[in-house]
């Protein structure tokens, strides 16, 4: 499988530098890493950003300790979010997370068509989340939450949602 593969990553969301647009590809085997290199050439995007390079070596040799103390501080928003919801009795359920700072909320008991959901969140809320349904049709009736945050930002939104919620039913 090894000489299958290739891994693209980058420490954009992860050490929070996106606008550096750096980026680097894993590629083991010589054949197609040549492949590889003539198409990227071709394209044009083969110039690095020289501080996306120097943040890049910052973030993996020395940000350990800052990852694991956001790891911790994610886990308790996606915590506070679950507890607000079922301490509030929201019909609002939501996914299982797995390495994201990006909650998917499971908004289908809200009796909402998803257009509706979409404006509740909106312009009743005042929340800008992601609409679930731009991310494919199995994405209706959902939406997603971003809680790389912080505390007081995550529970004001929490509050617009309740409040809104509240003057709906």
């Amino acid at each position: 499988m090894q000489n299958r593969c290739i891994i693209l990553n980058a420490p954009s969301k992860t050490f929070n530098v996106a606008g550096l647009n750096t980026s680097y590809a894993i590629i083991p085997d010589d054949k197609l890493r040549r492949r590889y290199t003539v198409e990227q050439n071709r394209s044009g995007i083969t110039n690095g950003n020289p501080f996306g390079i120097e943040a890049l070596m910052a973030a993996y040799e020395e940000g350990s300790e800052w990852l694991e103390a956001l790891k911790v501080y994610l886990s308790a928003n996606i915590a506070y979010v679950n507890a607000f919801f079922k301490t509030h009795k929201l019909p609002i359920k939501t996914v299982k997370t797995e390495a994201t700072f990006l909650v998917w909320l499971d908004c289908s008991k809200m009796g909402f068509t998803h257009e509706d959901l979409v404006n509740f969140f909106v312009y009743e809320a005042k929340l800008g989340l992601n609409d679930g349904k731009s991310f494919g049709k199995a994405g209706e009736g959902f939406m997603r939450l971003n809680v790389g945050t912080s505390k007081e930002v995550l529970e004001e939104a929490m509050q617009r949602l309740l409040t809104a919620y509240k003057e709906r039913i």
